[in-house]
């Protein structure tokens, strides 16, 4: 049967499909990927294929919240039992940064997984997790109760309703979207008397003009790559602390 999913690695739609997309086997063996997996995780297809998907890509231990492993293999092991496409929502699941050993990198998903079947017999996992930015907090919170009503997440047995989870997720993606735009213009509307502060600040001690005293505020950001919020906040400060 391991040929049988290692046969995917040359089916045209498998390797076209832009979300990352790996199959294991029932021992959860890697034993094809698309090239958007390849590209989203960073790893090359020799260093994937032929290993246990959760040895290559294990929980991060620096972040306990970082379950995602947990839940995906839950998952797995379920459409393996059951033989029912699985829908996760929106899953964090850090993984290795492979230019920085022992480094995890922050990622969040919407995983999909589907039977691979074969005579009717479950034999492995088609994983499809498309990457998405990262939701808000009350996102979050909102997606694990709903997780936890379900046991987990969504078994879906017809187009129907797959298209209503479907709907579920982009509205979930668009709301995600809209808190972090809120947030945004919060802490500009937040730092902007600050970052007057400290353009004056600048002026006193640099001449020139607001515009002027404002470009010198972004190369110290572009030069420190820290905010310009955040340098105009260390500025003031400071000048605060020389005047104490």
């Amino acid at each position: 049967m391991t040929k049988v999913l290692e046969a995917l690695r040359h089916h045209e739609a498998f390797l076209a499909s832009p979300v990352p997309t790996c199959a294991i086997d029932e021992d959860f063996v890697i034993r094809a990927v698309n090239p958007a997996y390849t590209l989203a995780t960073g790893t090359e297809e020799d260093a994937l294929l032929s290993f246990d998907l959760f040895e290559l890509f294990p929980g991060n231990p620096e972040e306990p919240e970082s379950d995602g492993h947990v839940h995906v293999r839950r998952s797995a092991e379920r459409v393996l039992r059951e033989g029912r496409l699985h829908h996760l929502l929106i899953q964090r699941y850090d993984i290795p940064d492979r230019a920085d050993e022992g480094r995890f990198m922050t990622r969040y998903w919407e995983p999909v997984n589907r039977p691979f079947l074969v005579e009717d017999s479950v034999r492995g996992v088609v994983i499809s997790a498309q990457p998405v930015d990262p939701p808000t907090e009350k996102t979050l919170a909102a997606i694990a109760a709903v997780r936890q009503a379900t046991g987990g997440g969504f078994f879906l047995d017809e187009p129907a309703e797959q298209s209503r989870l479907e709907a579920l997720s982009e509205a979930i993606r668009e709301i995600s979207e809209l808190g972090r735009e809120v947030s945004q213009l919060r802490e500009a509307l937040e730092s902007r008397g600050t970052i007057e502060q400290a353009k004056g600040l600048l002026m006193a001690s640099h001449g020139g003009t607001p515009e002027e005293a404002f470009k010198r505020l972004v190369r110290l950001s572009n030069n420190s790559n820290v905010r310009v919020a955040e340098v105009a906040r260390a500025l003031v400060y400071r000048a605060q602390t020389i005047d104490d």
